[in-house]
């Protein structure tokens, strides 16, 4: 029996920062569930002669498809890729319920798709548009995914009541931090004090992320400018890691730069990451736009810090209110300065905060606990049994 599956990744081959992660889950989830790292190939927009960091050195099971703008003699070559190697399953990022390019691979050979969702898959819809959505996925028959992981309740909703999925064709599986790399490291407390010559007297709240709009980057620098500006303090400081070059530009005139800007730093992309965060005070996560389950709150509770997220979609999902960390109301830039003081100014609710959000992340959000997830799903929807894994030849 065939065993062989194929993951479509919706960008480039050399894709970076969280989502080269993912893939480097996809690929053990996949061996896992095939036994056979041979039996796994991916397919990316771009590959050329680049290599993803995440994939194992010399791996070469690799396909060229831009699953969001193709044309005719893209499918075909995929197709044809499919038949050469006997490919069977297809893991799809992102795809599209409707998506037309499915259809073609079923009639080569692929008899089973999972899709697999890190955003919304669509509005929540009520009343006929609702029905009509569930009518329209009930009759798409061969041109759709048999089953779809998604990250999170939130984004299990927007499949549900959103684009009409079935729940019976629906999977949670969480994202999941390295716990090997992200753990608390309590002799690295002064490290973010001597990278970024913080004064040791602040204490640090920090954010991680490309500085995009939707991940309420200007709620948390007004917060930043209301907590120093306004209510006068000096003992708290603002760090924003994983910030592209240019990126922080878009946010000038948000806050005062001659009296909040010394208590603002951008630092940028660190390899040092665990390091750092292990001299922060409170993570924050004040997502204003859409968001699924991201990985920064989970590392940061990994790390030990308390972290302040918004109630926007999935993220609230990512803490325990009130015993991990806190949520706020998005957009609320006062609600969100009391959340961030509370914790700073309650040694004794930080601490205990800071246990159980260590304990959580240790017993039910793992990287090994989502490739065993991703794996699970693979195995039962395509009904391969569970087997050994065979040694690589690559």
């Amino acid at each position: 029996m065939s065993r062989r599956i194929l993951v479509i990744i919706p960008y480039d081959i050399t894709i970076g920062f969280a989502f080269s992660r993912l893939i480097g889950v996809f690929f053990d989830a996949c061996v896992q569930a095939t036994g056979r790292s041979d039996d796994v190939h991916f397919a990316f927009s771009t590959v050329g002669a680049q290599h993803s960091a995440a994939l194992p050195s010399g791996f070469s099971n690799l396909v060229e498809f831009n699953s969001r703008d193709y044309q005719t003699d893209d499918v075909q070559r995929l197709c044809a890729y499919i038949q050469r190697y006997g490919i069977e399953a297809a893991f799809i990022v992102d795809v599209a319920v409707e998506a037309g390019y499915l259809h073609d691979i079923r009639n080569t050979g692929i008899k089973t798709i999972i899709a697999y969702w890190g955003a919304p898959l669509s509005g929540i819809n009520r009343g006929w548009k609702l029905l009509l959505k569930r009518l329209e996925v009930r009759y798409l028959r061969l041109a759709k995914p048999d089953h779809f992981i998604v990250e999170s309740q939130a984004m299990r909703d927007t499949a549900i009541q959103g684009r009409g999925i079935p729940v019976s064709m629906t999977t949670i599986v969480p994202t999941g931090v390295d716990e090997a790399k992200f753990r608390p490291l309590s002799e690295c407390q002064k490290h973010v004090y001597t990278k970024f010559d913080i004064p040791p007297h602040r204490s640090v709240v920090v954010f991680m992320g490309h500085l995009h709009k939707r991940k309420g980057v200007h709620i948390l620098l007004q917060a930043a400018d209301h907590i120093v500006k306004q209510l006068r303090r000096k003992d708290m400081h603002f760090l924003f890691l994983g910030n592209r070059p240019g990126e922080a530009d878009a946010f000038d005139g948000i806050y005062d730069p001659l009296v909040t800007g010394p208590f603002i730093t951008f630092g940028g992309y660190q390899a040092d990451v665990p390091e750092l965060l292990a001299g922060c005070r409170v993570g924050c996560v004040p997502t204003t736009g859409w968001d699924s389950f991201p990985l920064s709150p989970l590392e940061m509770q990994a790390c030990g810090l308390p972290v302040v997220v918004s109630d926007c979609q999935g993220l609230p999902e990512s803490v325990i209110d009130g015993v991990t960390g806190l949520v706020v109301p998005a957009g609320d830039v006062t609600a969100l300065s009391s959340a961030l003081q509370r914790i700073i100014d309650n040694n004794e609710m930080r601490r205990t905060m800071s246990a159980a959000a260590v304990e959580r992340i240790r017993s039910s959000f793992t990287r090994s606990r989502q490739v065993d997830g991703i794996c699970e799903v693979v195995r039962r929807v395509t009904g391969w049994r569970e087997m050994s894994p065979v040694p690589s030849t690559v």
